[in-house]
């Protein structure tokens, strides 16, 4: 707007210069008048034109200079104003957007890293302030996925008493001259050895109990550490949680009175025999957890152990506080219920039994309702099990990993607010519809490969450099004292499925159409191709092989009868043969060189697919098993143990996930939290660590 008036000015002084050099011309000729007249009437329509914008309109003298000068002084005001403006506008927009980033960023903080033990060492160092020590305890239960206020109802810790605390200082006045008598005690001497059954009995009296044994991984709250150095420290020098076991309900003081895993487990050390024995005898107690947390670091630090834990009882709760960092796809694992991860690992699995809230205000579903509907929807759900003034535990968190769980005796939920309100331990929670759900899915019977896979002798060697064979006497010691036993094995129907799938000629690379729950008997069969008679774990299993196969086997094998102890662990290999060997990396279980049997491992960190590279399994009457599709839903870092099994792909399968076993130790993405209980070595385990 400016810029058209400065130019319509200029334009104006131009035609006034024209007019007065016209008018000043004396034009006396004809030719003269003509061009004065043509150029009078150019200026007079010029005029009209280039002024109609500043007010002038027909008839109406020009605007005066004066006018038109306040006019543009206003509009470069305004556009002065309107910059002004506009660079406000977006300072603004910046600001917002800047405001904005900082509250996403805040809202979605995730805390990856542990502070506690750097806080620690600023209290030591006297460099943390008012902070006490309780506090730091606190703090590092939040950050150990623990509650600081709950505990297992069975677990209750105490201070020191004078008694304890008075043998605790000769104790530790004595540690130096025992180390001494018991080195001058081993050297150059040969210990005579008892009978192993003997041994086996006297393992057995030390190392298994009647109570439940509770795992501890957390600083006591009750005996503030008088040095540093009265403090478990890591492999990097860090501070960590003491570890102690505790067997029973008796009260104790987490430092003194409790077990140390050193001293418990002090049988292990004397030799391979002793330590394959007493390992095997020790996991079968049951073992008690007071959160997530420490059920995730003991399992961790046992390693392949983990395999031979038979009874379990957990209460259900962690701490959300930290978690895992997200990865580049945007995806991340739940940190709180990661250690749940460890149960499917559990092959010899046989007992659970879970504490978890069930009727506490602060756990009731959907607190956003209205009281109206609330109120309306207890009425209507009075005498239901899912009633509306409970938890909704259909939505428990993890409940995935046990749902994965097959082939268990009992499984058992508790209510653990009964127990801070009535002060009753052992009272069932009311939803049984969901406790029906759980048990029509762990009670079922295991597939045939999983109930071989967790035979003792089908486990990955608890010693590297230790793998006794099949006919060695400690097999048959584990059995004389009731470890190897079972409760029960795999169903009878699936046998006989099979031999129904595999009279019907199908390939066992496609998929069945049969759905059949016939009940024939399959001796009725003459052309099948595999005749499975399954018997309970104390009585041999056998093969018959029919001689036209192509497994390369001898045609006049019969039926083979083996011993109990053994006969499961050449099944999968003649199974497999019997179908014709479609397996792909499989290993014989019966050739005692097979011990790379667990090397294949899997990280589920990273968001690939990497189910194509694995086996796949066939569900029921070919239909393929949601639960067993690929091997994406295994733990994390685990060895995939059944992807190398051969099996019998023509036998119906209805159960778990794929069980693994590790030939290394698990690799926690919490690796500095999976602190040993035990610690494995090449010959020898050395248990007089403390961490």
């Amino acid at each position: 707007m400016a810029d058209e008036i400065e130019l319509n000015m200029g334009r104006l002084d131009l035609t006034r210069l024209g007019e007065s050099s016209i008018d000043r011309t004396n034009l006396t000729g004809e030719d003269d008048n003509d061009l004065a007249e043509d150029a009078h009437e150019a200026a007079s329509s010029d005029d009209e034109a280039e002024y109609s914008c500043c007010g002038a309109s027909d008839g109406e003298d020009f605007v005066p200079v004066t006018q038109l000068l306040a006019v543009l002084e206003t509009s470069r005001k305004r556009k002065r104003k309107l910059e002004s403006a506009r660079s406000e506008i977006r300072a603004l927009k910046q600001r917002i957007t800047a405001l904005g980033q900082e509250r996403s960023a805040q809202e979605s903080k995730r805390l990856t890293i542990r502070t506690w033990p750097d806080n620690l060492q600023r209290y030591f160092d006297g460099n943390l302030g008012g902070v006490s020590y309780n506090e730091l305890v606190k703090w590092s239960q939040v950050e150990g996925n623990q509650s600081p206020k709950y505990s297992h109802p069975n677990l209750r810790l105490r201070p020191p008493t004078p008694g304890e605390t008075r043998k605790e200082k000769e104790r530790q006045k004595n540690e130096k001259r025992k180390q001494e008598n018991r080195q001058d005690a081993t050297d150059g001497r040969s210990t005579k050895r008892l009978g192993l059954n003997i041994e086996a009995l006297v393992l057995q009296c030390a190392l298994r109990f009647n109570e439940g044994i509770h795992a501890i991984s957390r600083l006591d709250p009750f005996l503030v550490p008088e040095t540093p150095e009265c403090l478990p420290r890591d492999r990097w020098g860090k501070f960590t949680y003491l570890r102690r076991y505790h067997v029973g309900s008796r009260s104790c003081n987490l430092t003194l009175s409790a077990l140390r895993p050193d001293e418990l487990l002090a049988p292990l050390l004397v030799c391979r025999q002793w330590h394959m024995i007493g390992s095997n005898i020790f996991y079968t107690n049951k073992f008690v957890f007071s959160s997530l947390g420490e059920l995730g670091r003991w399992c961790g630090g046992i390693g392949r152990k983990v395999a031979l834990v038979s009874s379990v009882e957990i209460f259900l709760i962690g701490s959300q506080h930290l978690t895992y960092p997200i990865n580049d796809r945007n995806k991340f694992v739940s940190r709180r219920t990661h250690p749940l991860m460890h149960l499917p690992q559990c092959l010899r699995l046989c007992e659970l039994r879970v504490y978890l809230r069930e009727t506490a205000a602060s756990y009731v579903r959907r607190k956003h309702e209205t009281r109206g509907v609330v109120r309306y929807a207890k009425q209507m759900t009075h005498a239901h099990p899912n009633h509306r003034g409970t938890r909704n535990l259909h939505c428990i968190q993890g409940l995935d990993y046990i749902y994965a769980l097959r082939g268990l005796v009992s499984v058992e939920f508790f209510d653990y607010d009964q127990w801070l309100t009535r002060g009753k331990k052992n009272v069932p929670v009311r939803d049984t519809d969901f406790v029906d759900a759980i048990r029509t899915q762990v009670l079922r019977e295991k597939l045939l490969e999983h109930y071989v896979r967790s035979r003792l002798i089908n486990l990955a060697p608890l010693l590297p450099a230790y793998d006794p064979p099949e006919h060695d006497i400690v097999w048959q010691c584990l059995e004389d004292i009731g470890v190897d036993r079972l409760e029960h094995g795999p169903s009878r129907n699936v046998a006989q499925k099979a031999d129904t799938d595999s009279d019907s000629g199908s390939d066992t690379d496609s998929d069945s159409d049969s759905d059949s729950d016939s009940d024939s008997d399959t001796g009725s069969q003459s052309d099948s191709k595999s005749d499975l008679r399954l018997g309970s774990a104390d009585k041999p299993i056998t093969l018959d092989s029919d001689s036209g196969s192509d497994s390369g086997s001898d045609s006049g094998s019969g039926s083979d009868s083996v011993d109990s102890r053994h006969d499961d662990a050449s099944l999968p290999a003649r199974a497999g043969a019997a179908t014709g060997g479609h397996t792909t990396g499989s290993v014989d279980l019966a050739d005692d060189t097979a011990d790379e049997r667990t090397i294949i491992s899997i990280d589920l960190t990273d968001d690939d697919d990497v189910s194509g590279n694995m086996g796949q399994a066939v569900g029921d009457g070919g239909r393929c098993d949601d639960e067993r599709r690929g091997t994406a839903e295994r733990s994390l870092f685990v060895g995939g143990a059944m992807s190398d099994v051969r099996c019998d792909t023509d036998i119906e399968r209805s159960g778990s996930p794929l069980p693994f076993e590790q030939e290394e130790p698990l690799e926690s993405i919490e690796r500095e939290e999976s602190g040993l209980f035990v610690r494995e070595g090449s010959e020898v385990l050395d248990l007089t660590n403390d961490e």
